[in-house]
């Protein structure tokens, strides 16, 4: 009858069906007869490959904006339920791979943090640690303990919260992340990462020093 059927349209000089064209992608042709796309864009959470008759529902751990000829798959860090024109975050806590379908993700590791929708895990700062997979946020890292240091190459290896002795003749203090930050001052002696002054009959007069010494004979 020379009208286009569905899928198609009319894009030649003459009223033929010699001159139906497919839909164009992002588009779909419902009708017999039509001479434009341009009223039946592809609808958002669908797609419309060339020569739609009907568009087609975007699938779980894709997603499909308006206009959209094919799926677009889920990024890092986002999910995509069934039917959606937009991802969302993954949720704090979590790591959300390309194409996930849900917010849970897989945990993230130890000795790092996941802000909510982020691709990647951010390592706790030097001198912090955790213990355990799940950190939301950068205070869910908690600090070396006094006498220790942490290290940062080795906050993802060493995550017991325990810390690296700190050298004789420094101080560590809560959230060292090196063992020679503070060099133990004049009159003290620093043996196990933390300050002693010398007690009566005993001196230090130099830096770094880890004992103090006996003063001799006839001195105080």
């Amino acid at each position: 009858n020379g009208d286009c059927q569905p899928g198609t349209y009319f894009g030649g000089e003459m009223l033929s069906d010699e001159n139906c064209v497919p839909c164009e992608p992002g588009y779909y042709c419902p009708d017999s007869g039509m001479t434009t796309t341009t009223d039946y864009i592809c609808p958002g959470a669908s797609f419309c490959p060339l020569g739609s008759f009907d568009a087609e529902p975007c699938t779980e751990g894709n997603y499909c904006p308006v206009g959209s000829e094919t799926e677009l798959q889920c990024p890092p860090g986002k999910y995509c339920e069934s039917t959606v024109e937009i991802y969302e975050d993954c949720s704090a806590g979590a790591l959300c791979r390309v194409g996930s379908e849900t917010d849970q993700g897989i945990p993230c590791p130890r000795g790092s943090y996941c802000e909510a929708g982020t691709p990647i895990a951010t390592e706790c700062p030097a001198g912090y640690w955790r213990s355990e997979e799940g950190g939301q946020t950068v205070n869910d890292c908690s600090p070396c303990p006094d006498k220790k240091y942490c290290p940062a190459d080795k906050v993802n290896t060493d995550n017991s919260g325990s810390g690296e002795q700190c050298s004789s003749g420094y101080i560590c203090e809560e959230a060292s992340y090196t063992d020679k930050l503070e060099s133990c001052p004049a009159g003290s002696a620093c043996s196990d990462g933390s300050q002693d002054i010398c007690q009566d009959g005993t001196y230090q007069n130099e830096e770094g020093k880890s004992l103090c010494i006996t003063c001799p004979e006839r001195f105080y």
